[in-house]
């Protein structure tokens, strides 16, 4: 309850401490968020105070490799800094299905690495019915989708921490409307009611670590 009640407290002071949330908020930006089979797709890794829009910064070399999972696929890609200091990376959609992208800032601690910032995005390439969420990584706070996104539909959200259920507080940003706040539960769940169509990017800390996941909701 603490740890939820403190996520409450940050999350009001984020709108009061934007070069602050600007520090902390990083998220992935695929090209498009529902590609074909068989599409080159870019992917960057942003900062910024205004989701969408990526902000100019020097890409950290704390930041662990890009990686994919998802229908059978696991792989690390290639991530280089662009002109501008964002991470960009390009991934070939092998097949239709339900693919994550995930990249984690590192920290050394007393010889260990703890993940302090997992960013996450999922994407839907048509053509088959999204089962569950792709792997993501043990370690870090990793906010999932339960299921695919859909019009007029809620959605659901997984948040753990270390594998575990994370209670805790949440920051949604619609890329058209004001941000606002919901809470997870003791099991790790929280809900989105019937969001609009259009792009979110979900922000959470729990514990001293930090997380986001960017996705799309398709229009009707």
């Amino acid at each position: 309850m603490f740890y939820k009640f403190l996520g409450r407290i940050l999350l009001a002071l984020f709108p009061l401490l934007p070069g602050m949330a600007a520090a902390h908020e990083y998220w992935i930006a695929p090209g498009e968020f529902r590609p074909a089979a068989g599409v080159a797709l870019p992917l960057t890794v942003c900062q910024g105070h205004d989701f969408p829009d990526c902000e100019n910064f020097e890409f950290p070399d704390t930041f662990a490799g890009l990686t994919v999972s998802g229908e059978g696929v696991s792989e690390r890609l290639e991530l280089k800094a662009d002109a501008g200091g964002a991470g960009v990376s390009q991934w070939q959609v092998p097949a239709a299905g339900r693919y994550a992208f995930t990249v984690q800032m590192i920290m050394i601690r007393r010889g260990r690495e703890i993940p302090m910032y997992t960013a996450r995005t999922e994407i839907f390439a048509p053509g088959k019915s999204a089962e569950a969420p792709p792997a993501g990584p043990d370690k870090g706070l990793v906010i999932q989708l339960v299921d695919a996104p859909a019009a007029d539909s809620d959605v659901v959200l997984r948040v753990l921490n270390d594998g575990r259920p994370a209670e805790t507080g949440l920051e949604i940003k619609p890329e058209k409307g004001r941000s606002y706040s919901i809470s997870s539960d003791a099991k790790g769940a929280a809900s989105l009611r019937k969001p609009a169509p259009g792009r979110y990017l979900i922000y959470s800390s729990f514990q001293g670590v930090s997380g986001s996941l960017s996705f799309e909701i398709p229009p009707k």
